[in-house]
């Protein structure tokens, strides 16, 4: 190449890549390794979801009127026990068989 009578040679640069252009090239496994990471975190400290099991079983459940105040009221128990029974209305106290 010549200009205004002076020669310009160009020389072929060193092929050897520049830190910006081989750090966009590569895959990033640094961050890929902290996502799979992550990942797994998660999976371990999920609790698996335990079945509730009834503590007391064959327990019922029973409606009642108050004598006083004709008030339902719902009581609990086994089959055939005898449950004291106070209404919240007009506080009278009783007992129901279940």
């Amino acid at each position: 190449m010549m200009e205004n009578g002076i020669t310009h040679t160009i020389q072929a640069t060193n092929t050897a890549k520049t830190y910006e252009e081989y750090t966009t090239e590569t895959i990033p496994w640094n961050l890929i390794l902290i996502a799979i990471c992550v990942i797994i975190a998660i999976i371990f400290s999920r609790k698996k979801e335990k079945t509730i099991t009834p503590i007391v079983e064959n327990i019922i459940e029973a409606t009642v009127a108050c004598p006083n105040c004709k008030r339902l009221i719902k009581v609990q128990g086994k089959p055939g026990a005898v449950v004291p029974v106070k209404c919240p209305s007009c506080g009278k106290k009783g007992i129901a068989k279940i």
